[in-house]
């Protein structure tokens, strides 16, 4: 989801009310950034809040040149693309005779 520019005016306008705060606090994530050691830092998403993933923080900190990415992580695919087409029947996995 991408903010506008409309959408920044809009805040500022109803920033006094209860339910805008609620509202503009579910779409952004604060990242407290401890540029000494990155890895100390911490953000407000409900991942990093959950299960501790620094998905936000390694974004961040990579932006301000504090963590390299390893090379292999940048030459290894992410997913392949479908074939054009109708996607083939699957097969039976089991078949008794």
């Amino acid at each position: 989801m991408q903010l506008t520019e409309n959408d920044i005016k809009d805040f500022h306008k109803n920033r006094a009310k209860f339910d805008t705060l609620k509202q503009w606090r579910s779409r952004l994530d604060v990242v407290q950034l401890n540029e000494e050691n990155w890895k100390d830092s911490s953000c407000s998403c409900s991942t990093f809040q959950k299960e501790y993933l620094r998905k936000h923080l390694i974004g961040i900190a990579a932006l301000k040149g504090l963590y390299q990415f390893p090379d292999n992580a940048k030459t290894d695919l992410i997913g392949k693309r479908r074939k054009p087409g109708r996607p083939r029947k699957v097969k039976h996995a089991l078949l008794i005779a």
